[in-house]
């Protein structure tokens, strides 16, 4: 890859694990300096156009900690 000042860095890979239209059909990971970020996109089309629409969100191990590691209270709320 040619040397850039790019702000944001990442790549996209065929995603093998697709088990639905809901899931991306390619992902891959995405820098940001300091943080390590998820690109995930979906093959569109619209007039005849095809295109990816994207997004970029934390890794999904990240959500997972952060949901296993929520105070119960946090998630029942103050009611219980």
């Amino acid at each position: 890859m040619p040397k850039t000042d790019a702000i944001v860095k990442g790549a996209l890979f065929k995603n093998d694990r697709k088990e639905s239209p809901n899931h991306p059909d390619m992902t891959g990971p995405c820098d940001m300096g300091d943080r390590k970020l998820r690109i995930a996109a979906w093959k569109q089309t619209k007039d005849g156009n095809t295109y990816l629409s994207f997004e970029i969100t934390e890794p999904q191990q990240q959500k997972q900690e952060e949901a296993q590691g929520a105070d119960l209270d946090d998630v029942l709320g103050d009611g219980y």
